[in-house]
């Protein structure tokens, strides 16, 4: 697998520390949720999830407003990086919803998405984070986004 440097990309003003992260934000926009990067009062021991995400999400058959804390990852994580997420979502989840979002936009396998499993398998020690198939809304915005020229904006 080829390893690239990340380079800031700006995207609606803000300064992104990858073309990555930029596809992302556009991805949500494509999708209709408000962003906000690096929310910093979201902040708990000094960990700031990568966006704060609000969309409109049909749930039972209306429409609610739903907030995510988005952690995004364009590489496969180590099982110690996985543990220290964890232990961040469980600390923000009175705030909202928690996603881990892996892979790299420009790769076949696309972007994946999980949700930590709090309080399921944690009496035998177990942190584990679960392939969420239920966010479509996110699923459908990666290949559009990934197209825009960030370098014309």
């Amino acid at each position: 697998m080829t390893q690239y440097e990340a380079r800031p990309t700006e995207y609606k003003g803000v300064v992104f520390k990858s073309k990555s992260e930029a596809i992302v934000a556009r991805g949500f926009d494509l999708a209709g949720a408000l962003w906000e990067y690096e929310p910093k009062r979201c902040m708990v021991d000094k960990y700031i999830p990568d966006f704060l995400v609000v969309i409109k999400e049909k749930i039972y058959k209306s429409n609610t407003i739903v907030s995510y804390l988005v952690e995004y990852k364009p590489a496969p994580i180590n099982g110690t990086y996985e543990n220290y997420l964890f232990d961040k979502a469980k600390k923000l989840e009175d705030k909202c919803s928690f996603i881990l979002l892996v892979g790299s936009p420009f790769n076949d396998d696309g972007i994946r998405t999980y949700i930590p499993d709090i309080g399921i398998y944690e009496d035998y020690g177990v942190k584990v984070f679960t392939d969420y198939e239920y966010c479509d809304w996110m699923y459908s915005f990666w290949e559009e986004a990934k197209k825009y020229r960030f370098d014309l904006a």
